[in-house]
């Protein structure tokens, strides 16, 4: 069935509506779907800073691959792309780029920028992906912001506020953002190497919450509160880890505002369900304080992953208060030895001891991350991947036996992926033909296990986000001939 805007929109709490007349008009495209789009933090908090400029008026675009036929229409008021002076897209994902240029063929405006006029948009773009490398979008955007964008966006928008002509024919414009700090505009730069990303120092100044809750996400009517940026660990793979250093937290007052927030947007005098974003949530400083203020006012809390080797009983007793019946590990390969050297030295024990403790404080499901075609993976990897989860498996059905049921342990295998900007970045993708190979014997490996989902992530599609990640200017004639 197909998405239905105004059905959406009904069921939002949150939305901001305001009129054009006189105003900076900003397209805010998130090239992925509604559901994925209102689960990402970025668009909450770039909605609601630019909705707060009395002379903006911002509206929102999301990828709906079903509706091909029709033009991009904004969710508020049904305006075309095209008749936006401004389109500040965010790109969380390689393959989301693919997305961007169908919404721009779409809507009848020219990919390319060399081919764009006066009347065509000014395209901003930002986000972990484009951030990590912006070359293969360079002769497609206008602009680029390098890294957490919050303590430049005053400065962007005054620009473009006080200019009379915004376009990328702009000599002017290009320059004056030229020299704000993190700023990357292509068409006077031959590459982005010698810009810093920005970073926030403060993140008590810049709330990071969620501006609009919606049953129709997969966080369904959670509010979304940043509890930190940045990992203590240093994962070789991750580009998380690296994007976001040095590792920051905000402070316990900051979240307790931030959950008066949550009810107040919900206009009850209960919380809504809250999801804590977060790299590595075991580590926030006042975790403990955190988890006895939530278990005390019964707030049901939900997050991504936890490490195994950090998972604090008062965390776990807050998930099972919550109700949530999945929790998520990454061991991220099968032996002790290729895990330490991707710099995640979690042993087998720990996973073992995590699975029986998950299960046993009641919370039935859990998933596993693996990677294949990691650095230095040799056979016996595969082999110790499919004995660990085989061991995994056992332990799972042991300690669910006592509840009198049994839930379901899903183990979802994806190829290692080289990122920009990480200690892999020099890494080769591994070869297509030998990952199915491989993935065929893991499934053939553990056929026989009951109560074991497995899920895989297509190879060929790995390469292409490669391809993405590593890439150059060249790819944009690939991604303006795509089939999207």
């Amino acid at each position: 069935m197909k998405p239905n805007p105004h059905l959406l929109l009904k069921n939002e709490r949150g939305t901001i509506r305001k009129s054009h007349a006189g105003k900076l008009r900003i397209a805010l495209v998130y090239p992925n779907s509604y559901s994925v789009g209102m689960s990402n933090l970025a668009v909450h908090t770039l909605y609601r800073t630019f909705n707060a400029r009395n002379e903006i008026v911002c509206e929102r675009f999301f990828y709906d691959r079903s509706r091909y036929a029709v033009l991009p229409q904004s969710f508020e008021s049904g305006t075309p792309l095209s008749g936006f002076d401004i389109i500040a897209s965010s790109l969380s994902f390689e393959l989301d780029y693919f997305n961007l240029v169908a919404l721009l063929k779409r809507a009848e405006i020219p990919m390319l920028r060399s081919e764009r006029t006066a009347r065509s948009p000014f395209i901003l773009a930002g986000g972990i992906a484009i951030s990590a490398n912006p070359e293969p979008l360079a002769d497609i955007v206008d602009a680029v912001v390098l890294g957490e964008a919050e303590e430049i966006i005053t400065p962007i928008l005054d620009i473009l506020l006080n200019t009379s002509a915004i376009h990328n024919q702009n000599s002017k414009l290009l320059k004056e953002l030229s020299e704000l700090p993190g700023i990357y505009i292509p068409k006077l730069m031959p590459s982005a190497e010698h810009l810093s990303r920005l970073h926030v120092q403060e993140l008590d100044r810049y709330p990071t919450v969620s501006q609009i809750i919606t049953p129709n996400t997969e966080f369904k009517n959670m509010f979304l509160i940043e509890l930190g940026r940045g990992c203590p660990y240093h994962c070789r793979f991750c580009l998380a880890g690296s994007f976001y250093r040095p590792v920051r937290y905000r402070s316990l007052n900051h979240i307790y505002e931030q959950l008066k927030l949550a009810r107040e947007l919900t206009e009850t005098k209960t919380y809504p369900r809250v999801g804590i974003v977060a790299t590595a949530i075991a580590d926030y400083p006042q975790l403990d304080e955190l988890c006895e203020e939530m278990l005390r006012k019964k707030i049901a809390v939900s997050f991504a992953s936890l490490r195994a080797d950090k998972a604090p009983v008062r965390l776990l007793q807050l998930l099972k208060q919550s109700g949530q019946k999945t929790v998520t590990f990454a061991p991220e390969a099968g032996s002790e030895s290729l895990r330490k050297s991707i710099g995640k030295p979690i042993s087998d024990a720990q996973l073992v001891d995590m699975v029986e403790r998950t299960v046993r404080f009641g919370l039935l499901n859990i998933k596993l991350y693996f990677m294949l075609g990691l650095p230095n993976e040799t056979e016996s990897d595969i082999i110790a991947l499919i004995a660990l989860v085989k061991k995994l498996r056992d332990v799972f059905i042991s300690a669910s036996k006592p509840l009198g049921r049994v839930g379901k342990l899903i183990v979802a295998v994806n190829p290692f992926v080289p990122k920009k900007g990480t200690r892999f970045e020099h890494e080769r993708f591994g070869s297509v033909l030998v990952l199915r190979d491989k993935m065929n014997r893991i499934r053939a490996g553990l056929k026989k296990e009951h109560n074991l989902q497995l899920q895989f992530t297509s190879p060929n599609l790995a390469e292409l986000e490669a391809e993405l990640s590593l890439g150059s200017r060249n790819l944009a004639q690939k991604l303006y001939h795509s089939k999207h």
